[in-house]
């Protein structure tokens, strides 16, 4: 944890993503139950956050370059079963920030853009991508919060320098039924 800035009870209710350390805790908790009962944790991690899964591949470039005093970075992913015939790229500074396939935007921040080990689930963070990983990238809804004129603006594409309209991922993503 890291606190960066006081604030009073009632601003914490107006502007923080209340539950978030819940969630994460019961993510966790779902992982290792997902292997105890040999289910697949991709799934399951999608099951609890209300995301999709939008690639599965496998690492086969990263480019990190500094612009302006930025780290803009790429990882390149070739897929794997329905994504066989296509490239992923995506796009991150410290955070994972715009995923296309053949020049169509899958997801965008405000929403999150997730990366995670393809067998086990374990979430794999923008400094930890390497080549030749396995992974399943996952597109979550943002809190409502961050989708509001203020929330967009502050962290949407267009914030982090990317001429793309902010569309929310379940719009952009049909989500497949088990």
């Amino acid at each position: 944890m890291v606190a960066l800035y006081v604030l009073t009870g009632k601003q914490t209710k107006e502007w923080a993503v209340l539950g978030s350390i819940t969630t994460t805790e019961q993510i966790g908790q779902a992982i290792r139950a997902a292997h105890t009962e040999h289910r697949d944790p991709v799934n399951v991690v999608c099951d609890a956050t209300n995301g999709s899964v939008i690639w599965t591949g496998k690492i086969s470039d990263i480019q990190r370059r500094t612009e302006t005093g930025i780290a803009r970075c790429e990882a390149f992913i070739g897929g794997f079963g329905e994504f066989q015939s296509q490239q992923f790229r995506i796009a991150f500074q410290n955070e994972f920030l715009i995923a296309q396939t053949n020049d169509r935007v899958v997801a965008t921040t405000s929403d999150l853009i997730t990366a995670l080990d393809s067998e086990t689930g374990a979430p794999i963070t923008t400094e930890e991508l390497r080549y030749g990983f396995r992974v399943a990238v996952l597109g979550i809804p943002c809190d409502p919060r961050w989708r509001s004129e203020i929330g967009i603006e502050t962290v949407g594409p267009r914030y982090f320098g990317y001429d793309i309209e902010y569309v929310p991922v379940e719009d952009r993503v049909v989500r497949s039924e088990k």
